[in-house]
């Protein structure tokens, strides 16, 4: 499985310094062993890795910046098997490297993450259609559990992401979701759906 997650990197005001941006992979609720307790017990927000694997993450900002400037970042990992994708938090956090001294400056929780598995889904586990209205591509996904993540993209003629709609925590049923299609061009356009336990796809038309 893989999983990317968004930032969005802003300076409320001027500054000057060298600033690196990490993301902390967190699994809660890791049943193992711990000493008095025995072999199951219950570990909180336990750290799994960094994306990237490095302790500090990226430079993200050097130099004088000034206020209001934004920094947008897309990371993307492997998740190892055994964890948890329900209970993987992804947490961002802001360091200024003074004189190779790592100060924190700001954390936050990453709510804009993407879980996927390369699974090919039957469209018993996963029913997709899709049909034209009103101008609208009208994507229907039939789920038959419920899912932590969700993720819908379509691609543009040259198989390009041009379109991704990403969703948390959905029942098991129907879901529904209206695509612009007035200005594209006629063609072939793949549609892929996104889940942590596998994938489907499909092609439409315009």
């Amino acid at each position: 499985n893989t999983v990317s997650a968004s930032t969005n990197t802003k300076f409320f005001q001027n500054a000057d310094g060298k600033y690196h941006l990490v993301v902390y992979v967190v699994e809660d609720h890791v049943i193992n062993a711990q000493a008095s307790q025995g072999d199951n017990a219950d570990h909180r927000y336990v750290l799994r890795t960094s994306f990237g694997g490095s302790t500090f993450g990226e430079v993200v900002a050097m130099g004088s910046i000034a206020s209001g400037m934004e920094i947008q970042n897309t990371f993307t990992a492997q998740l190892v098997a055994g964890w948890n994708p329900d209970n993987l938090r992804y947490f961002a956090v802001i360091w200024e490297d003074v004189a190779s001294t790592f100060q924190y400056i700001n954390g936050n929780l990453v709510e804009e993450t993407t879980v996927s598995s390369s699974i090919q889904l039957s469209p018993e586990e996963l029913g997709i259609s899709w049909q034209v209205q009103d101008d609208n591509f009208l994507i229907s996904a039939q789920l038959s559990r419920a899912t932590d993540q969700l993720q819908i993209q379509m691609m543009d003629l040259m198989g390009r992401p041009f379109f991704t709609k990403n969703y948390s925590r959905l029942p098991e049923g129907k879901l529904e979701l209206h695509i612009p299609a007035a200005i594209l061009p006629s063609g072939n356009y793949p549609v892929i759906i996104r889940t942590p336990y596998g994938v489907r796809s499909m092609m439409v038309v315009k």
